[in-house]
C-alpha cells in the first residue's frame, strides 16, 4: 500500500502539488504508548503525533510556491510592508497592497 501511495506523488498530473512523506518509522510501539489496547490513532502516543506532524509540515514547506519570502510580522499577517504616514492612523490599522 505504501508503494501505491508513494507512486501517486510521482504522477505527472500531481507534480509540484503532491508529496509523499513516509511516516511509518515515527509510529511508536503499543507498549510505549498510553493506550496500548487501541489498534488505531497510533495508540494515543503524543510523540508519534508530533513526529508525524513535523515531517508532514516539512513536506508542505517543500510544496509551497513561490518559496517563502522574508517578511515582517504585522498583526497576524507576515507580509512585506512599509510604515504609513501618521495621517492614516485610525488606531490599529494596516494598509498593505495585495
Amino acid at each position: 500500500m505504501r508503494e501505491a501511495q508513494a507512486a501517486v506523488a510521482q504522477r505527472s498530473e500531481f507534480k509540484g502539488q503532491v508529496v509523499f512523506v513516509p511516516t511509518h518509522d515515527f509510529v511508536r510501539r503499543a507498549e510505549d504508548s498510553p493506550n496500548p489496547g487501541h489498534g488505531h490513532h497510533e495508540f494515543g502516543n503524543a510523540e508519534t503525533y508530533f513526529l508525524v506532524g513535523n515531517v508532514l509540515g516539512q513536506g508542505m514547506v517543500r510544496l509551497l510556491s513561490p518559496p517563502i519570502r522574508e517578511g515582517e510580522m504585522s498583526g497576524y499577517l507576515i507580509v512585506p510592508n512599509e510604515k504609513v504616514p501618521e495621517s492614516y492612523n485610525a488606531g490599529f490599522s494596516m494598509y498593505v497592497a495585495a
